[in-house]
């Protein structure tokens, strides 16, 4: 029997009531009672809509709003309400509308003009969603929800440092606020305050432990910093949380990698391949870590897989594990541009002002990540101090962490500039190098550690040059120029670079001829050598071993009785791995020596002198590895390959005079290596010819190196300056330049 009518304020109450103590079901009971009695009470319709809401129970909630407001089109409430249901349920447009009706009633409603802005943002509508969020801030100002959103907004719109500004007044306000430390985490990383980034993810993981996504953020940071223990951390937390969160494994992978824990990383990318099979670059990932420890398991299937990705433009390997595999030069060229397409994008930079004056000195930076003690230091640092400062005015940018080492001092030194920009944002380092009026800008780290592609593709300086540090083309329109040589880019080979060829008349690799050579007596038992045998030496890096390569070696070793092979490899899996790889082809792994890390640079070129010969490595040859074996006396036996990689110890033996050291194929390397360890005093006369050549040997000489080089410098300068576009530049040994204007880039 229905209530008589004067009852219903009563019975509303008690649902009310009903509803404030849990009981949602008697509540709702009731309230369809009052409704059967009288269908357009609004208040009974109203809170029937709640009970639903409080429940969750969205769909059936935005129906019961949409009859209250029905009942009463002027219930601002019944309006919010139906909009927050719907937002919930992500119908975004309806929820749009409902919200617009409500502000309608009430325009300084700031809880509807807040959730307004926050549809929008979801409807990618920014620039409207920032005009409802100020709205609701003029009716708050210090709502600390509405400033988080506003930086969000923000963000996506890439205007970062206002979003900072709405980020930290959001913090003032609410210091437990998670979302707004997460995010401000995110902007200090995008502006690669990284330090700050990460004290605030840890912040957002202290307020919020189960909250996955701050997790991940902190070992995002974490890694940047080299932090890797904390990023190692964060990930298994992740995936503690989301097991299957693809982004933490693949992460955990990469950090586990750097870490040189190849198994452990193998374990993460193949828990990778289960949950996604289809992600970028996976394969390759896979197949570095393997070749890291000598682990050969499905080499030709995985080699296979990656470069018939790489073919066809679908993530086969990142560009510099792409040059340990027998790539050609196009796949190499492929795997650049995929990798820029896939991270930085296309860029528009800013123009540059006007032209340089004649007659000012050229200002050339160097921007690299590895002046401390690292092989780029080693070859360069003699040439920085060469350099002419009547005419030119050199910089070196550094985008690696701080060094005290001497190495990093001696670089401080050898230029006029030395600055630090590891924390600085592409942009950042952009504008400061244009403040500075850099006329080229030499990237001399490509797509290796600690790259900073971006920088160039926002256009650094107006002539943009890959050297040295990355070992094919960046297959990128924003380099201009790549320092070659005849032997190492021939010119049948220039169609499959990006960049424009200035090559050298000797070889592109710049020397120290400073280095010291230790004199003291080197004895062979102190390094686990034979006393007597002929010691053949490969101090590549073991992933650069491929089975192939292997399989030549322990030939050798087999045609040569007595012999051994003086290898260098620093991880214990990798020795491991190698020696039962020898055993597999019938060789004692008691033939395999393996060299520890000698961190006295004289003492590691002094104690060459304890080998025989240098067997180089292909695809990748040893490239200042090569350049050590030569200074020290010690004949290096190679080979030609397809691309840049493969030619280095080609170009480094031609210019030491011992161009007849490179074989002409697999064959004849093997035939060459066992012909010299065999016909007695053939070795010794190589170290003596070697030795003969050295005071001469153009590799060596580091003024006509640099004389060159700067006359290849002062060519792409001139040319800028002239308004044209770049042109492969030939200089010859008198520094004289050759231009072949008809390959000006259009």
């Amino acid at each position: 029997m229905p209530a008589p009518a004067h009852q219903t304020p009563d019975r509303i109450d008690e649902a009310r009531w009903l509803l404030d103590t849990g009981k949602v079901t008697k509540a709702r009971n009731l309230l369809k009672e009052v409704l059967q009695a009288n269908p357009r009470h609004f208040d009974a319709a109203f809170t029937l809509a709640v009970t639903y809401a409080v429940q969750d129970n969205l769909k059936m909630a935005a129906n019961a709003f949409s009859r209250a407001v029905e009942i009463d089109p002027t219930a601002v409430e019944g309006h919010y309400n139906l909009a927050y249901a719907l937002q919930k349920l992500g119908e975004n447009d309806a929820a749009l509308a409902s919200y617009d009706r409500a502000l309608k009633l009430e325009p300084d409603y700031h809880q509807a003009l807040h959730n307004r802005g926050v549809v929008l943002e979801d409807l990618n509508r920014l620039d409207e969603s920032l005009e409802s969020l100020d709205a609701a801030l003029k009716a708050r100002p210090d709502a600390p929800e509405s400033l988080y959103n506003r930086g969000s907004v923000l963000m996506k719109l890439n205007r970062l440092d206002e979003a900072l500004e709405n980020l930290n007044r959001a913090i003032e306000l609410d210091q437990n606020h998670v979302k707004a430390f997460s995010n401000r985490g995110l902007v200090h990383l995008a502006q690669q305050h990284r330090v700050d980034a990460l004290d605030d993810f840890s912040r957002a993981v202290a307020l919020d432990p189960s909250d996955a996504e701050s997790h991940y953020n902190r070992g995002v940071a974490a890694g940047m910093l080299k932090r890797n223990d904390l990023a190692l951390t964060s990930y298994r937390e992740v995936n503690r949380l989301k097991p299957d969160d693809v982004r933490a494994w693949s992460n955990q992978g990469g950090v586990l990698d750097q870490m040189r824990r190849y198994e452990e990383a193998i374990v993460c990318f193949e828990r990778v391949r289960k949950l996604a099979p289809q992600t970028p670059y996976l394969d390759g990932l896979i197949l570095s870590s393997r070749l890291h420890l000598c682990d050969w398991k499905d080499y030709d299937a995985l080699v296979s897989r990656v470069l018939d990705k790489t073919t066809r433009d679908q993530f086969g390997a990142q560009p510099h594990p792409s040059l340990l595999i027998p790539s050609t030069r196009h796949q190499q060229r492929q795997a650049a541009a995929l990798w820029v397409a896939a991270h930085i994008g296309k860029v528009e930079p800013e123009p540059f002002a006007a032209v340089r004056k004649p007659g000012e000195r050229i200002r050339v930076a160097y921007v690299s990540a590895d002046f401390q003690l690292h092989p780029v230091a080693l070859l360069t640092a003699r040439m920085f101090e060469l350099h002419d400062r009547s005419r030119f005015e050199i910089y070196a940018m550094s985008i690696s962490d701080p060094s005290v080492d001497w190495m990093r001092k001696r670089m401080e030194k050898a230029v006029e500039h030395f600055i630090n920009i590891r924390d600085f944002d592409d942009d950042k380092i952009v504008a400061l190098m244009r403040e500075h009026g850099i006329d080229i800008a030499i990237d001399m780290t490509g797509y290796t550690g600690n790259a900073r592609v971006g920088v160039f593709a926002r256009r650094s300086a107006p002539v943009q040059v890959n050297y040295l540090g990355y070992s094919a083309t960046m297959g990128v329109d924003f380099i201009d120029y790549i320092i070659g040589d005849p032997v190492l880019i021939p010119p049948g080979h220039a169609p499959d670079y990006s960049e424009k060829i200035a090559r050298l008349p000797d070889c592109y690799m710049p020397s120290d001829p400073t280095r010291e050579i230790a004199t003291r007596e080197f004895k062979r038992a102190d390094y686990g050598l034979p006393e007597q045998g002929f010691v053949f030496c490969a101090f590549n890096n073991q992933n650069k071993i491929t089975p192939g390569q292997f399989d030549i070696w322990m030939r050798i070793l087999k045609a040569v009785e007595g012999s051994v092979l003086w290898m260098s490899a620093n991880h214990a899996k990798a020795i491991e791995n190698l020696k039962r790889e020898a055993v597999r082809r019938g060789v004692d792994p008691a033939r395999l020596v393996f060299a520890k890390r000698e961190d006295d640079i004289a003492d590691h070129l002094g104690r060459h002198q304890l080998a025989d010969l240098f067997l180089d490595t292909l695809p990748y040859n040893a490239h200042a590895t090569c350049n050590d074996s030569l200074w020290a006396g010690l004949p290096v036996l190679t080979r030609l390959g397809e691309g840049y990689a493969a030619r280095v110890a080609g170009s480094l033996v031609t210019n030491v005079g011992m161009a007849d050291m490179i074989a002409k194929d697999d064959a004849d390397y093997e035939a060459r290596a066992i012909e010299i360890a065999t016909t007695p005093g053939r070795a010794a006369e190589l170290k003596a010819r070697l030795a003969a050549n050295l005071p001469s040997a153009p590799l060596f000489n580091v003024e006509r190196y640099t004389r060159n080089i700067e006359a290849a410098y002062s060519a792409m300068h001139e040319r800028r300056m002239a308004g044209q576009a770049p042109a492969h530049i030939d200089v010859a040994v008198d520094g004289s330049v050759t231009l072949d204007a008809t390959a000006a880039r259009d």
